[in-house]
């Protein structure tokens, strides 16, 4: 079975993907840690927000914006797409396999499959083309959802560095993704495209359950766009505050920001530069496979 599905779907995976885990800050005891480094970003497709980088650069070193690039090539031989399934609510099967068989097409060198090969043990059990098109309606809202989440992963406890006085976030919980974003950053953009136009019928019908008017394919493009749009910490510093269980910004705009932008910022510059420079080429793909 070829990797249908889940390839347009994790290219979800970023829009918010990941979404769930933003709430996933318990009350924790200050812990030492290093503050957040200085970095720029990447910018949305054909909207000059901000640079575009396809990695940090050195710390230290001025920041170089590259210029934009096609989607990368994929092998000569693309894969053979497989049919939908005729029934949504009968894909789950389907769905898994795909997974496993995206694997076995991930880009990059070997140390790249490993990550691919990770996605199929965090997927939920059941609805899985449902749970992904809903995560791409509440991203494209600048929301990430709480519950029917597509994905499970255990991350660690949210970190803070300072003092009891004066905490700042902690430079370790820019780690605790990174499985995922190597796993998602690995997955060719011109495949995923191609999957996606082969089983857009089938996430139509999810996203008319919704009660959602127009296009899926119009909604998943807000979707990117929205992640593209984030801007990632460039402060040296980020102050927060405690004002009952949970931690905070204590920056009042920064609080004030969407749940999508401080999912992001949560994840630290180097992780959203990736991401986000993974779905310029992907929404760059799905453009182009009219």
């Amino acid at each position: 079975m070829k990797p249908v599905v889940f390839g347009i779907l994790m290219t979800l995976l970023v829009c918010a993907g990941l979404g769930w885990l933003w709430y996933s800050q318990q009350p924790l005891e200050p812990a030492a840690a290093p503050v957040v480094a200085n970095q720029t970003a990447d910018p949305a497709p054909d909207k000059q927000l901000h640079p575009i980088l396809r990695e940090l650069p050195p710390t230290g070193a001025t920041p170089k914006p590259t210029a934009d690039q096609p989607a990368p090539p994929t092998a000569t031989r693309l894969p053979q797409l497989v049919a939908a399934p005729t029934d949504l609510g009968q894909s789950d099967e389907q769905t898994r396999a795909a997974v496993k068989d995206l694997s076995q097409l991930s880009m990059g060198t070997a140390e790249a499959k490993p990550a691919a090969q990770d996605l199929l043990q965090w997927l939920t059990p059941k609805e899985q083309i449902r749970k992904w098109v809903l995560l791409v309606d509440n991203v494209a809202m600048g929301k990430v959802p709480l519950k029917n989440r597509p994905l499970e992963f255990s991350i660690a406890a949210f970190a803070v560095a300072g003092t009891e006085q004066q905490p700042v976030l902690a430079e370790s919980n820019f780690n605790r993704l990174n499985p995922l974003v190597d796993a998602f950053v690995s997955l060719d953009p011109e495949v995923l495209a191609r999957y996606y136009r082969a089983w857009s019928p089938l996430l139509q019908e999810a996203f008319s359950e919704l009660g959602q008017p127009g296009a899926f394919r119009d909604r998943l493009l807000e979707a990117i766009d929205r992640v593209l749009e984030v801007k990632p910490l460039e402060a040296s510093s980020i102050a927060l505050q405690r004002p009952s269980v949970y931690y905070r910004f204590a920056d009042p705009e920064r609080e004030a920001a969407s749940d999508l932008e401080k999912l992001l910022w949560r994840m630290g510059p180097r992780n959203c530069v990736r991401i986000q420079s993974h779905l310029r080429d992907v929404r760059l793909a799905l453009t182009q496979l009219q």
